[in-house]
């Protein structure tokens, strides 16, 4: 009888400790689809005061790619995308940002700039100078102030030179 319980408690024990989430932990959601990116209208871009008085970026230049964004700055020198989120975020949780790009070149030194924005805040972001290697930013914040699911998510990127760069993933990490 006690061999039966301890060995009903050793099988209990591993089937919770692989691939279970415990009730009160949420799981990692992520907050985009790579394929519902959408251009940000102007009136709406949270970073409005970067984009230049001429624009020129083709959707040709951004596409999903193998499961990422894939974004070639080569005919875009700026780009503003936005989607709804797929899930609220709390203030306190952390988001999980992956992006990275090839060697940056131009013909002149410049700097580049990333950011991701949540709502109207920008939650993470970058200045890269030009040139510069090929770098993975793999990197988690805490979210100050929340928001809710469909508020817009966006990516905002400018820079110059022939360059190409991929958003990997958004995600709302579980607690």
């Amino acid at each position: 009888m006690i061999r039966g319980l301890s060995l009903q408690l050793l099988l209990w024990g591993l089937s919770c400790t692989v691939g279970c989430t415990p009730a009160d932990q949420e799981p990692d959601v992520a907050l985009v689809d790579h394929l519902s990116w959408m251009t940000t209208p102007t009136t709406s871009d949270p970073l409005a005061q970067h984009r230049p008085g001429e624009v020129s970026c083709p959707e040709t230049s951004w596409a999903e790619e193998d499961g990422t964004l894939e974004v070639d700055t080569t005919t875009c020198n700026y780009l503003s995308l936005d989607q709804p989120s797929a899930a609220a975020v709390a203030a306190g949780q952390r988001v999980r940002i992956v992006l990275w790009h090839d060697r940056l070149d131009a013909e002149q030194p410049g700097q580049a700039h990333a950011a991701i924005t949540l709502s109207d805040q920008t939650i993470w972001e970058r200045l890269i100078p030009i040139p510069s290697d090929a770098a993975v930013y793999d990197e988690q914040v805490t979210i100050t102030m929340g928001a809710n699911q469909s508020v817009p998510v966006g990516l905002h990127l400018h820079n110059h030179g022939d360059n190409t760069w991929n958003l990997l993933e958004i995600t709302r990490l579980g607690q």
